[in-house]
């Protein structure tokens, strides 16, 4: 009953009493030096096992690149759809002007010199500084810094120069750091009226005039008189209708071109002087004019991912909810029907959402074609692997090893090249969205979410060589059951059934062309409807499987009927005559993408 092993195979290392076949007697360990040959025969057969396609790196390399095809879609599959996603959004926040994308807290200042009795309005520095508060207290992270704006419109009389008030009007814009955003032409000068350099060659204006300031009688003002407020030109600047509109200015951009087909009324386009908000806020009030005051955030870091962009919003959304309630709240101060809260990064994240679901349909039914042609390749690779180890898997099958054992001893052996096919496929993955992708941005959550896809596959790949490998090594020894009944599930031809399901899917999945986005009017999202792709993936998979079904009966009944002559010929002829099954399987899988590939360009 029991065999003993020769001389040099020395039980070292193993469990008393266990069954001499568990020592791999058949593993061909012949190795190229006797130390190796020791050390390996010294281990367990589950420290072993991992070790033996060292010695044949033809099977290893067949069952890595196996793997390799299997993992990559399955695991290039996220990250490309969160790629697609981060990309969408990229393009729309580069594409916007920055301070709507952030935040943009717009409200009407009326303001007054003093708070008297009868006008118990708060003065135009304290509304200056409310407003600024309320609004800083509530800013969520992941913004820049604020920068306030105010605006209004003025008269501007340079002062011993006769002229026509109504003639000189100005937007006059009161903000701190604008220097660095303008061309100085003449200047600085200490502090005052920064004015462009169009306006001041029509009124002869150089550094050190000084202008008056008067109220518009077309702007609607407090009640009250007002004192005329002179300042002096500190800078000459160029003017912004002269240059490239920039990205700081953009909210003003009708301020400075005028509104679109303005150019084209009886409405002048009024040029834009600039001071600090500290002056602004002297002579507004010294007119009692009433401006327009705006505190603006930008997006501190535009290449963020689509999760932070999220959460980003999300926190954008509680601070406009603060700021009105603030409003609500503060004494002397009703705000809540002047203010207007704007933000673009909801629509725009919610936008690439879009996007991505709308990459769906196209992309699983491709990345699950993917998947099976790499696992039919790794069942081939298997079925590789007991040809190449038949002597020593027949040996120990007659020592009484059953079909699963050896299918175990196949996933022990296959463990390291299917793990480092699994990882290069993982890496290709991620190196192809990367520089190649939409956008090399991945949201947190994708690298994880692909090693889990990437992972899961191995593991079915895995799995797949022990069950091909436990299937075959079932007649090696006669271990497969005798029997002259042909069930009638062997006479069924299942390569028809994903024939029969492309017509079904053609009728069921919807073949729309667009996704409409009717949440919160984002828009619509045009993609290649699922049943373009699903219906000629079952078509042209069920056809390759047909034909192999077809290819391997016919090699079967060949034979060696109509043998090659020459020796090399015969050899190879011999071996797809044995592997009908393998032959066709990997006949398949290569027609399979090759077919595919035109389809999917048309």
């Amino acid at each position: 009953g029991r065999i003993v092993p020769p001389a040099p195979y020395v039980w070292r290392g193993y469990p008393s009493g266990a069954p001499p076949y568990q020592f791999a007697h058949g593993d061909n360990l012949s190795a190229p030096s006797a130390g190796f040959q020791a050390v390996l025969l010294a281990l367990t057969p589950w420290r072993r096992g991992p070790a033996l396609l060292l010695r044949r790196p033809g099977v290893a390399l067949a069952l890595a690149a196996a793997a390799f095809v299997a993992v990559l879609p399955a695991a290039a599959a996220p990250m490309f759809l969160s790629s697609a996603q981060n990309a969408t959004l990229h393009r729309q926040v580069s594409q916007a002007c920055p301070w709507s994308v952030g935040v943009r807290v717009t409200s009407s200042l009326f303001i007054a010199t003093t708070s008297l009795p009868e006008d118990p309005r708060p003065t135009g520095v304290e509304l200056f500084t409310r407003r600024a508060a309320i609004v800083s207290a509530a800013e969520p992270a992941g913004l820049t810094p604020p920068v306030a704006t105010l605006q209004t419109q003025v008269n501007a009389d340079p002062i011993g120069y006769p002229g026509d008030p109504d003639t000189h009007g100005l937007n006059l814009i009161g903000q701190d750091q604008f220097a660095p955003h303008v061309q100085i032409v003449d200047g600085p000068v200490g502090t005052g009226l920064w004015i462009p350099d169009t306006f001041a060659a029509a009124q002869s204006l150089r550094v050190g005039d000084r202008v008056r300031l008067s109220r518009r009688q077309s702007v609607i003002a407090n009640n009250g008189d007002y004192v005329p407020y002179d300042l002096p030109i500190a800078a000459v600047f160029r003017d912004l209708r002269s240059l490239a509109d920039q990205p700081y200015w953009c909210t003003l951009h009708d301020v400075y071109r005028g509104a679109p087909g303005q150019e084209f009324t009886n409405t002048p386009i009024m040029p834009l002087a600039l001071v600090d908000t500290g002056a602004f806020l002297a002579a507004a009030s010294a007119l009692r004019a009433p401006a327009v005051h705006t505190i603006e955030y930008a997006v501190a870091h535009p290449e963020l991912d689509a999760t932070e962009g999220s959460a980003l919003a999300a926190g954008i959304g509680r601070m406009r909810v603060r700021v009105f309630a603030a409003d609500r709240d503060a004494p002397a101060a009703a705000f809540d029907s002047r203010t207007s809260f704007t933000s673009l990064l909801d629509r725009q994240v919610r936008r690439a959402r879009l996007v991505r679901t709308g990459l769906l349909p196209p992309v699983v039914p491709i990345t699950a074609a993917g998947v099976l042609v790499g696992l039919a390749v790794v069942a081939a690779a298997a079925v590789f692997w007991v040809q190449r180890r038949r002597q020593e898997l027949t040996i120990l099958a007659v020592h009484g090893v059953p079909a699963r054992a050896l299918g175990t001893k196949a996933v022990g052996e296959a463990l390291p090249a299917v793990l480092l096919g699994a990882a290069s496929g993982w890496a290709g993955a991620w190196a192809l969205v990367r520089w190649t992708g939409p956008s090399p941005v991945l949201s947190r959550g994708t690298v994880p979410l692909a090693l889990a896809t990437g992972g899961g596959t191995a593991l079915i790949a895995l799995a797949l060589v022990g069950f091909v490998a436990a299937a075959r090594s079932r007649t090696l020894a006669d271990q497969a059951p005798v029997t002259h009944v042909r069930h009638w599930w062997r006479r069924i031809p299942w390569e028809l059934v994903p024939l029969g399901l492309a017509p079904v899917a053609w009728a069921t999945m919807a073949s729309a062309r667009t996704v409409e986005g009717s949440d919160g009017g984002v828009g619509d999202v045009a993609h290649v409807p699922a049943r373009l792709l699903v219906v000629p993936i079952l078509a042209i998979g069920g056809g390759a499987l047909l034909a192999g079904r077809a290819a391997a009966t016919w090699l079967r009944a060949r034979g060696l009927q109509g043998r090659p002559r020459r020796a090399a010929a015969l050899l190879a002829w011999r071996r797809m005559v044995r592997d009908a099954t393998a032959t066709a399987l990997l006949a398949g899988a290569t027609a399979v993408p090759i077919a595919w590939r035109p389809m999917a360009r048309r």
